[in-house]
C-alpha cells in the first residue's frame, strides 16, 4: 500500500501567493473616480492667481496650524501638504451664485489621497479635505477643515 503525503508545497506556494496579493496596495476607485471627473465642471481658471492664508484642524478639534492654499494655472496646492508628498494637482470649479465652488484630488505616493471639496466667497475660503491611506489590513480617514481669507 502506498503511503499519501501532505500536499505541503503546493499549500506552501497557495498560502504565500494569497498573503502576497493581500499585502499589494490596491487603487482606491474613489481616487480613480475623482481624478477622472472631480464632479464639478471640468479644470477651471476661476480662482487662478488666488492663494488662501487658512487656518486648520482635524474635524470636531480647534486649530491646529496654519496652511496656505494657493490656485494657479488651474493646479491647486496646499503648502503644508507638500512636505508629505501631496503634489500639486489640476482643480475643477464652478459658479454657484455669489460662491465658487472647487474640488482637488492631491496624491502622495507614500501617504495616499486628499480629496478636497470647498467654496471661496468674495475673500473667504472654507474648506474641508479627507486624508485616505488605504493598509494592506486597515484603512487611515481623517477629514479636516480649513478657514481663511485671501492672502495680500
Amino acid at each position: 500500500m502506498k503511503e499519501r503525503m501532505f500536499p505541503f508545497p503546493r499549500v506552501f506556494v497557495a498560502a504565500t501567493f494569497l498573503v502576497l496579493v493581500a499585502w499589494v496596495p490596491q487603487p482606491s476607485s474613489r481616487a480613480a473616480e475623482i481624478q477622472g471627473n472631480a464632479g464639478i465642471g471640468e479644470r477651471s481658471h476661476l480662482l487662478d492667481g488666488k492663494a488662501f492664508l487658512a487656518k486648520t484642524g482635524e474635524k470636531g478639534k480647534s486649530t491646529h496650524h496654519d496652511d496656505t492654499i494657493i490656485f494657479r494655472d488651474g493646479r491647486f496646492t496646499s503648502e503644508a501638504c507638500i512636505q508629505y508628498g501631496f503634489e500639486e494637482k489640476e482643480f475643477t470649479a464652478a459658479v454657484d451664485g455669489e460662491v465658487i465652488r472647487f474640488r482637488a484630488l492631491t496624491v502622495s505616493p507614500k501617504l495616499g489621497t486628499m480629496e478636497w471639496e470647498g467654496t471661496v466667497r468674495g475673500d473667504v475660503l472654507e474648506a474641508r479635505s479627507t486624508w485616505t491611506r488605504d493598509r494592506w489590513y486597515w484603512k487611515i480617514k481623517r477629514e479636516y477643515w480649513y478657514q481663511g481669507g485671501l492672502k495680500k
